[in-house]
């Protein structure tokens, strides 16, 4: 029809403005849908984990500006555990270092995993945020709970361990008694016989670091180097009561020390009297 000239090509090129509006239109109305629907999308705010709410700050239906907290949500299974760390021993931790605690109130003795460490640390105190990963026990342990963790003070040694309550700590300096066999003589029928006892050798020692159940100690006297060694038996009772060379007896029995008729709780004897 353009062909035959049946219509006006001033006609044609107004159509064609049209279309080409038209398309703008709807390419702009499908613009403006595509943003109704990420809008509406939006509206359904989903948690990245599961937890519980402890505080709100909207309401259902409140015009919220982009950016504003919503909810604070405290997550199921895993609780982090915030400690402020000294200077001195940051260098002894990493990331994925594990760390022993203990939660306070519940007496709970547990192990977590160090997952963050805070290079913007305290100038005052020059302690360093540290945090570390646990599980939360089935719900027990709570935001807010106190906690007790053993943080290392020194790097890994080979010195030797001991029981904590076989170190006997004054001020003065700190001791333990070594068990060493003397040969006594006894007679028996007017004739001598050797007879093995065992006496409490006191060894004074130098601290060096600690666990929760033991020390790590090392001999203040040279001589004292080849008393003590892996494996060698230390007093863990008693120990105020003991004067150097006391012979002393290795009880068998695992039951628990309880006092005798005539004695204080702490085994010592009464005079004059009983308690």
């Amino acid at each position: 029809m353009l062909k035959d000239d049946a219509i006006p090509l001033s006609d044609v090129e107004k159509e064609r403005t049209l279309i080409k509006e038209l398309d703008a239109f709807l390419l702009q109305l499908n613009v403006m849908l595509k943003e109704v629907r990420e809008r509406k999308t939006r509206l359904d705010i989903i948690a990245p984990f599961d937890g519980s709410v402890v505080a709100k700050y909207a309401e259902l239906g409140e015009y919220v500006s982009v950016g504003s907290p919503i909810v604070d949500i405290v997550s199921n299974g895993r609780i982090d555990v915030r400690i402020m760390v000294p200077e001195e021993s940051l260098p002894l931790i990493d990331v994925g270092s594990e760390l022993d605690l203990v939660v306070d109130s519940l007496g709970l003795e547990l192990r977590g995993k160090v997952f963050s460490i805070n290079v913007q640390g305290s100038v005052g105190s020059r302690t360093f945020p540290v945090r570390v990963q646990l599980d939360d026990q089935k719900g027990k342990l709570m935001p807010g709970m106190g906690v007790s963790v053993f943080v290392p003070v020194m790097r890994e040694t080979t010195e030797l361990l001991v029981p904590r309550d076989a170190v006997l700590t004054k001020p003065d300096g700190s001791t333990i008694w070594v068990l060493r066999p003397k040969k006594t003589q006894k007679k028996d029928g007017g004739e001598e016989q050797a007879q093995d006892a065992i006496v409490a050798v006191p060894v004074p020692v130098r601290i060096l670091s600690h666990t929760r159940d033991a020390y790590a100690i090392a001999c203040e006297r040279k001589r004292d180097l080849d008393m003590v060694h892996p494996g060698v038996k230390v007093v863990v009772e008693g120990l105020e009561r003991l004067i150097p060379g006391v012979t002393v007896r290795i009880d068998p029995n695992t039951a628990p020390l309880a006092p005798v008729p005539g004695m204080y709780r702490t085994g010592q004897q009464v005079v004059g009297g009983s308690e």
